[in-house]
């Protein structure tokens, strides 16, 4: 016996397809996320207008919390902004060290 509520989850997803919210356009299903009580969190393959294709919670776009892929965020348009220098500075770091790692796994 299915369960009544998987039929109107798998409806949704199937009618958010192609619609655009906001700033995002659904173009397909990716996949369902567990919470820890057991909740499954469809997930959705969007494109926004920027061009970027991100994965997001089809219940966030929907209800609005999310209205682009994050791009157009003031910490990205300014790069000056102290915020987005942290975050520079600790993926530059990583950047760096995985370099590195390359580097030695290529000599040996």
């Amino acid at each position: 016996m299915t369960n009544p509520n998987n039929k109107n989850r798998e409806t949704i997803i199937n009618k958010s397809i192609g619609i655009k919210f906001n700033r995002l356009i659904v173009k397909s299903f990716a996949e369902f996320h567990f919470t820890p009580s057991g909740r499954k969190i469809p997930y959705v393959l969007c494109l926004c207008e920027c061009g970027r294709e991100v994965v997001l919670s089809l219940w966030d776009i929907r209800s609005g919390g999310q209205k682009t892929c994050g791009l157009d965020h003031p910490h990205y348009q300014d790069r000056t902004l102290p915020a987005f220098n942290r975050l520079y500075q600790r993926y530059k770091h990583v950047a760096e060290k995985e370099k590195k790692q390359e580097k030695i796994e290529d000599l040996k």
